[in-house]
């Protein structure tokens, strides 16, 4: 009984799943139909291709100006440094000519001091300059040479200011490249950017009435999600492909009404009945004990089918295959089994009888060594005498060693593995870096 709910539980999980995918196709399928209703309407497309071109228009722009923009802020910030040196030696040379002529007033000043105290006598004879002070003559000289000193700084920064002007003479030309440049590819974005923000608003609109037709109110600052056929119709694909996967017991499964769970509920009902008439013969001890043990079981059961799937997987898809493993029951409902199913190329499903003799070679041997993987082996021996006389194929089973190599070389869970292939009665004519091949006769 155990077994059958569980089964009904996993089979109404992968129903409910299977419902959720074709109500997706639904609604994408709702999508497309406006999206060529909207694609009909020529005045929509044109717009929605010039938004396209102008948007392309815009990242390879912003690209060109991420390119030009290095050597343009390189040559600005040079030529810009240098203007600045200029403005402060031109501040410079305005304070010292400043400097400069107020010693000439000091000089003219003390001059006209001179010629009046010598036109004047002295009316009082004890009037006598004090052997402290500077006579003015020299007053006079200290002050031309603090004038020439002046002159001089001067000089040196009108001479600086010529080999900057020079500096800038040279990175003029080539900045001034840089700069047109710059400048129109900046120009041309934002012309772009404005040009679809314009568009996007008669885009806006001409969905309006569209929609209008449509019978399909938007609000007033809803943002409009506008998706091409070609993105919707891959969606589809992705989807009807995970639908096709899904694998539904016929049992439980309508065709007509995937929703329906009548079948699951009556089978519940029934098992529910069953129970409840058998309960006197039911004797169970340790009731919630053993569903933990017998759940934990099923649990560690479906990890360790998970692990061994994902480890098979990460070779398969050398050769664009990829396998499910799945929890089965019998009709009886009284044993369950793992069934193995392939894809080829995420579209085709099929059993491993309908693979080719490599694939086939190259499952078998790999099945064999992720058993071994999951036991935790540190040295894995594989023959091909443990393969059936018919696999025995030597181009095959070179091709699969060789393409799997490299993934126990990579990956790094793989690390303290050492693989040892033994082949009997055929010729091997590996030459693999990391595999070392030793030739064994008969004595």
């Amino acid at each position: 009984m155990i077994i059958q709910l569980y089964s009904i539980f996993k089979n109404f999980e992968n129903l409910a799943k299977y419902n959720i995918l074709l109500y997706k196709r639904k609604n994408l399928m709702k999508e497309l139909e406006l999206s060529k209703i909207y694609e009909k309407e020529s005045n929509i497309s044109t717009i929605t291709e010039l938004i396209d071109d102008l948007e392309k228009s815009v990242i390879n722009n912003q690209k060109k100006l991420t390119y030009f923009e290095e050597d343009y802020l390189k040559y600005k910030n040079q030529i810009d440094s240098i203007k600045k040196e200029l403005s402060q030696y031109q501040n410079q040379i305005y304070n010292l000519n400043k400097e400069k002529k107020s010693c000439f007033n000091e000089i003219n000043k003390i001059t006209r001091l001179m010629e009046k105290n010598s036109e004047n006598k002295p009316k009082n004879n004890n009037e006598v300059e004090s052997s402290e002070d500077i006579p003015n003559s020299e007053k006079i000289k200290r002050l031309q040479i603090k004038a020439r000193e002046k002159q001089h700084q001067i000089n040196q920064l009108k001479e600086n200011i010529e080999e900057k002007k020079g500096k800038v003479s040279k990175l003029e030309p080539q900045f001034k490249i840089y700069e047109e440049d710059h400048n129109n590819i900046l120009s041309i974005i934002q012309n772009d950017k404005s040009r679809i923000k314009e568009l996007n608003e008669q885009l806006k609109d001409e969905i309006k009435v569209s929609k209008a037709h449509l019978n399909i109110n938007i609000q007033k600052d809803q943002k409009i999600n506008f998706r091409s056929q070609k993105e919707i119709e891959t969606e589809i694909s992705i989807v009807e492909q995970e639908i096709n996967q899904k694998k539904i017991s016929d049992d439980y499964y309508n065709p007509k009404e995937p929703q329906d769970l009548s079948k699951i509920q009556n089978e519940l009902l029934e098992l529910t009945n069953k129970i409840e008439k058998n309960q006197k013969q039911i004797q169970i001890s340790d009731t919630k004990k053993n569903i933990i043990q017998i759940t934990k079981q099923f649990e560690s059961l479906e990890n360790l089918i998970n692990e061994m799937e994902n480890l098979i997987n990460l070779f398969m898809k050398l050769i664009k295959l990829k396998t499910q493993f799945l929890i089965t029951i019998n009709n009886a409902k009284e044993s369950l089994f793992v069934e193995i199913l392939f894809i080829r190329n995420e579209k085709e499903q099929l059993t491993f009888e309908y693979l080719t003799t490599p694939e086939k070679i190259f499952f078998v041997i790999i099945f064999y060594l992720v058993i071994e993987i999951l036991n935790n082996s540190k040295y894995i021996f594989f023959s091909n005498l443990f393969i059936p006389e018919n696999f025995n194929k030597r181009g095959s089973i070179e091709r699969t060693i060789k393409k799997i190599i490299p993934v126990f070389n990579t990956e790094s869970r793989f690390s303290n593995i050492n693989l040892i292939f033994i082949i009997s009665n055929l010729n091997i004519k590996l030459d693999i870096d990391a595999l070392k091949l030793i030739k064994v006769k008969e004595s």
